[in-house]
């Protein structure tokens, strides 16, 4: 479990620091004008009720996105899970075959002795025990 935090910790740091910046931005912008702005301005404009407005709207949008993100993280390394799951079992197949194809490896040396390009010895063939 312990894990599975640090790696959604990791993924919100990335996704706050790539693509949703603009929006996290535009959101603290419109909650520092509707916390800042003075009480003249907001009977005149109506801005401070926009600012929540935008706000809302802007971290409303960058916490859909985030939740895309990390979504397509995990299905993306679920993804990448299976593929190596399918890998090993076919690697254990193919091993098996090729072990039955070749047959038992011998220790006999012998069997080299009249190999044509023998490159033990330079220049003369090596005579195998």
């Amino acid at each position: 479990m312990n894990w599975l935090f640090g790696w959604s910790v990791h993924a919100a740091w990335e996704y706050i620091a790539s693509t949703a910046t603009l929006a996290n931005l535009i959101g603290a912008a419109a909650v520092a004008v509707a916390i800042l702005l003075p009480k003249p301005l907001d009977f005149i404009t109506d801005l401070r009720k926009w600012a929540i407005v935008v706000a809302v709207i802007a971290f409303g949008y960058s916490s859909v996105l985030f939740k895309g993100y990390s979504d397509g993280l995990a299905v993306k390394q679920s993804e990448w899970d299976a593929a190596l799951v399918k890998a090993a079992d076919s690697g254990e197949k193919d091993r098996a075959e090729a072990e039955r194809i070749v047959g038992p490896v011998t220790n006999d040396r012998s069997v080299f002795a009249s190999d044509p390009d023998n490159r033990n010895r330079i220049g003369r063939k090596q005579v195998c025990p």
